[in-house]
């Protein structure tokens, strides 16, 4: 037969238990959630990087249609 103090502490360190698997499965879920977001992250750069090679090639196109030329600035000024 069990004591009363021994069916405290058995409550108390199933308690404490439950305690710990609370926080590890919300660390879990945490580091979940960053997941998706460093995946979204990689997506709208990755999204980004392919709009900006098409965008450069619609200004050029656009600017040799104008007859738009660029000229490089002289060494010493501040946009070199």
């Amino acid at each position: 037969m069990t004591s009363f103090t021994q069916v405290e502490e058995e409550e108390d360190e199933v308690a404490g238990w439950k305690q710990v698997l609370s926080r590890v499965d919300a660390v879990q879920q945490s580091q979940e959630k960053f997941q998706v977001t460093v995946f979204e992250m990689g997506q709208h750069l990755h999204t980004i990087q392919k709009e900006h090679k098409s965008m450069a090639w619609k200004w050029m196109s656009y600017f040799w249609k104008q007859n738009i030329k660029f000229t490089p600035s002289p060494p010493d000024s501040p946009e070199a």
